[in-house]
């Protein structure tokens, strides 16, 4: 190599290195940046969103979700409300994320009730993140603080000692990718109105036309139930448990095989049964007023999908709440 060719192979050299560090601290400085002060950040209060759904039959052309004061769903909240106060609280189900409001399980629950009441539903809510949400109701001073839990066992309760951070998740919760990176890259995606996006390859993995049961006895549900009341109860609220229906939609794959849950294992049900039995059973030891939803009627017209209330499953499920909150909330 020359000393001419070997200069400019030098200069290029340290350009890119100046450049990459450019680039690096610029990008740091807008990390930082964004934590003190995110000019895109959104609040939902007082807002509302539109879809046009073009996917899902069983669901309107057009949804709009409204959202209130406090960024929930329903009435907006005031310190003057004389009227009791109820809160829904769980996760997709309880959300219905996809359904008008009028036509919400929880809208029909309320049926014929004088109270203020919101739909506080998170999607993907888990279980250990139960008592972070209650918490974040306080404020409202709820008479009665409701909630749809979906199955959990002993896993979703403990911590492994192999446990590894999920480093989607702490990147998710960082304001520059939360507000510009990850929206951006969203709209360049091909998406339907539906739920959320399901990798129904490894659903069809995991299905393998199972028929045994293989959910073993939560030994720490009444434990876990015994925290989530206290927690309810810190707040001079009264809590009322319900168990979830089993998820009975059906699911056609690319080769027109339904691989429905239910249908090629009944193994799903079993595990909502148990789970509704064992429920039942920790409520009726700590004192807990419970609602039997797992009772509701096995049907997929119920369904808009695999796991998810449409119209007439809404509406059939929160008039089954109904009947047993006339005779709990006198």
């Amino acid at each position: 190599m020359t000393k001419q060719a070997s200069y400019i192979f030098s200069s290029k050299l340290k350009l890119i290195k100046k450049s990459s560090l450019f680039i690096f601290l610029t990008f740091f400085l807008l990390l930082l940046a964004f934590e003190f002060y995110n000019p895109l950040a959104k609040t939902r209060s007082n807002t509302t969103e539109q879809f046009q759904n073009n996917f899902i039959p069983e669901l309107p052309k057009t949804i709009k979700i409204k959202y209130n004061n406090i960024n929930y769903l329903g009435e907006n909240f005031s310190d003057t409300i004389k009227r009791d106060k109820v809160i829904f609280l769980g996760s997709s189900t309880t959300q219905s994320f996809y359904v008008p409001e009028s036509y919400k399980w929880t809208t029909f629950a309320m049926n014929n009730f004088n109270f203020w009441y919101n739909n506080c539903g998170v999607d993907g809510l888990k279980i250990k993140k139960l008592k972070t949400e209650i918490q974040k109701t306080k404020f409202i001073k709820p008479t009665y603080t409701i909630i749809l839990f979906d199955p959990f066992n002993n896993n979703d309760l403990t911590v492994s000692e192999d446990f590894k951070p999920d480093i989607k998740q702490y990147i998710k919760k960082i304001n520059l990718f939360k507000s510009v990176i990850l929206p951006f890259i969203k709209s360049k995606e091909n998406s339907n109105i539906g739920h959320r996006k399901i990798n129904w390859a490894n659903e069809e993995k995991t299905l393998n036309n199972q028929t045994v049961n293989t959910r073993k006895p939560n030994s720490l549900i009444t434990e876990k139930l015994n925290e989530i009341k206290t927690s309810i109860v810190l707040n001079n609220s009264i809590p009322i448990f319900i168990s979830a229906p089993t998820p009975y939609g059906n699911y056609i794959n690319n080769n027109g095989i339904d691989i429905s849950k239910i249908k090629n294992s009944i193994s799903i049900d079993q595990e909502y049964k148990i789970f509704n039995d064992e429920m039942k059973k920790a409520c009726k030891n700590l004192d807990i007023k419970f609602i039997d939803g797992y009772s509701l009627q096995k049907n997929t017209d119920l369904f808009y999908d695999a796991t998810h209330f449409n119209l007439e499953g809404s509406e059939q499920f929160g008039l089954l709440i109904n009947e047993k909150l006339k005779l709990i909330m006198k």
